[in-house]
């Protein structure tokens, strides 16, 4: 039935030209009831006279000034649904326009006039109706329909209003500064004048328009940076009386988001390429942030980018190439916490080649199965360096376990039983190498320094019963090559080991297979006391003149060892590196050939403070703000200010029994 019947069966309803009976047993029937109403009451037989209590009227008399066809008794009439009717009932229901007695066959014109018409063919009947709906002001109309030569038309009342319309906020009930700024707030509105331009009110100041669709519905989002409040709005028909408002409420973010656990972030990789980086992106994945949040990732000190989280609240961006050699730190923001991770890019070519030898020294591990162990355990590790700066062999040993629902198992074994691929590596840079044993996956990850020290982390890692994850340091057992040798001719034999550059001494020499298992660099322990000749600088020392002029993370966990770059060239001289504002030094350091230097953070301090590089006179050659975390905070599955939580190694469907594994313990001698 189309809506067009429907109208004509409610409209024929209203003005009681048809049983109520009837509309409910057919068209035909309908129609048919309609017919004999129209006829003289005497033209009824006795059966159809009380077929039913209520009598059938006859319609209403046709207007004075109708028209006839010559030699037709027939009179032709115009009937409306409604004689008042709202602008509300106009604009969306419409006004159905009947017309009685026409000539059959003939092509009928209904309209308003001056505003809206439609066509329609009288049948065999004489009848003829139409639906219309139009958005009028209030006052007086006319309904017309013309067919056949004949005009007739009814008077009928528009009155003012009628429309109930409402609102829905999506953040009704409160919502953060943030989440208004970044997301946005939903809002949907209904019975609104059709195809209407509505006016937004925050407050009483319209601030935008929106278009309400055909049915008079609306949905859209509100955005912005709001102060703390309460705030009314309004969303208004701009030629109607039709408007509605509610209340929302913006709330402070530190409110809206207390207590909420510190977010966490990974990279697929720490050190790629150029080439690699070109080709395919970096993944970075953050937990710990609200579900369909609003994150802010950022590179660098580039622009922010917002990211969308998930129903879990985890986030998955990617960041591409090219970017700068060097190292490069990604943040993910939110009002729950900032999270950040460092990765390296390094040139495609290798540089200056390590020195060949055996690289001795401990490792520590600090996970087993992906959770922290607590009692590290302190072991041999080792790296063996071939004559084309490549390493070629990983020793040591390490703990796994496993502990999921089908299986509970735990043992030692050894990096060596899988062998690593033969890989070439550059003095002073980050590496990273990846490769996959018989039941294990491995990704080794460090840096050999020019004066033979070098550090990192390994995972071992056991699918979903998680990882086994070991900080090592390990010194050479030759002195290093030239900063810059001619690749092809490497001469492993000079200088001796035994008699290092007086430049380049060792400052405590320690016991390669016994160091510190808290320092990751054992040849480079925190100093005790500056070169005299290297000052620290004072507070009024530090202006925006040398702001920048050096740059490494802004934010970094106790004890931890970062890289510090310098702005122009400056390979080959030296520096002295103090911690601020309570000076600490951090050493006297030879900026290398990539314009870098290395320093380890002081293990005791936390909070925000300032790392500057002094000349021998004590001129500042630059400086940089740094916020230091705990490091107990970070347990190092979750990397902030530089650790890669070990996420970024494929585990799927972890079933660890997390209770189980507070029972490590280590291995007895």
């Amino acid at each position: 039935m189309t809506s067009s019947r429907r109208s004509a069966q409610r409209f024929l309803h209203r003005r009681k030209l048809v049983h109520p009976a009837a509309v409910t047993m057919g068209t035909g029937i309908a129609f048919a009831l309609v017919l004999a109403s129209a006829l003289p009451a005497a033209a009824l037989d006795d059966s159809q006279r009380n077929a039913d209590e209520t009598t059938i009227p006859a319609p209403a008399a046709a207007p004075a000034a109708a028209e006839k066809l010559a030699g037709a008794a027939e009179t032709f009439a115009v009937h409306v649904n409604a004689e008042i009717i709202t602008q509300a009932e106009l604009d969306i229901e419409g006004l159905i326009i009947q017309g009685v007695d026409f000539p059959a066959g003939s092509e009928a014109t209904i309209s308003i006039p001056g505003v809206v018409s439609e066509t329609a063919t009288v049948d065999a009947d004489g009848w003829v109706f139409a639906t219309l709906t139009a958005r009028l002001d209030a006052g007086s109309y006319v309904a017309r329909i013309s067919a056949g030569g004949i005009t007739q038309e009814t008077a009928f009342e528009v009155t003012a209003g009628g429309y109930e319309p409402w609102l829905y906020l999506e953040g009704e009930d409160g919502i953060a500064q943030w989440d208004i700024k970044h997301s946005g707030m939903l809002t949907t509105g209904d019975g609104f004048p059709t195809d209407a331009t509505l006016d937004v009110l925050i407050d009483g100041v319209a601030e935008h328009q929106v278009t309400s669709d055909e049915a008079g519905y609306t949905e859209f989002t509100i955005s912005g940076e709001f102060s703390v409040g309460e705030y009314d709005l309004t969303l208004a028909a701009a030629d109607v009386e039709a408007s509605a408002s509610r209340t929302f409420v913006v709330d402070d973010d530190a409110d809206w988001y207390s207590g909420w656990d510190q977010p966490t972030i990974s990279a697929s990789a720490f050190v790629v390429t150029e080439s690699e980086l070109a080709a395919t992106a970096l993944v970075i994945d953050g937990e710990g942030f609200p579900d369909y949040a609003t994150v802010e990732l950022t590179v660098d000190d580039g622009a922010p980018t917002a990211v969308r989280a998930d129903v879990l609240g985890d986030v998955e961006a990617e960041v591409s190439g090219p970017l700068s050699v060097g190292e490069h730190t990604v943040t993910l923001t939110h009002p729950v916490g900032t999270a950040s991770v460092t990765f390296s890019v390094v040139p495609d070519e290798q540089g200056a080649f390590p020195a060949p030898g055996i690289y001795e020294g401990t490792s520590r591990q600090t996970h087993a199965s992906s959770n922290e162990m607590n009692d590290p355990e302190v072991r041999p590790f080792s790296l063996e360096v071939n004559d084309s700066g490549a390493i070629t062999l990983v020793t040591g040993e390490y703990w796994w376990a496993c502990v999921t629902a089908g299986y509970h198992g735990s043992g030692f074994d050894d990096f060596s039983t899988d062998p690593i691929p033969t890989t070439p590596v550059t003095v002073g840079l980050p590496f990273e190498i990846d490769w996959e044993g018989i039941a294990m996956t491995f990704k080794l990850h460090g840096t050999i320094n020019a004066d033979g020290s070098a550090s990192g982390r390994i995972w071992a890692n056991l699918g979903v019963c998680g990882s086994s994850i070991l900080d090592w340091t390990v010194q050479g057992d030759a002195a290093p090559q030239p900063v810059d040798p001619d690749p092809t001719e490497p001469d492993p034999t000079e200088p001796k080991p035994t008699e290092p550059a007086p430049t380049e001494p060792k400052p405590t020499e320690p016991k390669p297979t016994e160091p510190d298992p808290t320092e990751p660099k054992p040849t480079e322990p925190k100093p005790t006391a500056p070169a005299a000749d290297y000052p620290a600088p004072a507070e009024d020392q530090l202006t925006d003149a040398t702001l920048g002029e050096i740059t490494t993370v802004t934010t970094a966990q106790a004890g931890q060892t970062i890289t510090v770059h310098f702005a122009g060239d400056r390979a080959g001289q030296s520096a002295g590196m103090w911690l601020l504002s309570t000076p600490s030094p951090l050493g006297v350091k030879t900026v290398s050939a990539e314009g870098t230097v290395q320093i380890t953070l002081p293990k005791n301090v936390t909070g925000t403070h300032r790392i500057a590089a002094v000349a021998a006179d004590g001129t500042v050659i630059g400086w940089q703000q740094i916020t230091i975390t705990a490091a107990e905070d970070e347990p190092g599955l979750a990397a902030t200010g530089g650790e890669v939580s070990s996420a970024l190694i494929s585990i799927a469907g972890l079933t660890v029994i997390a209770g189980a594994l507070l029972m490590l313990r280590r291995r007895t001698a």
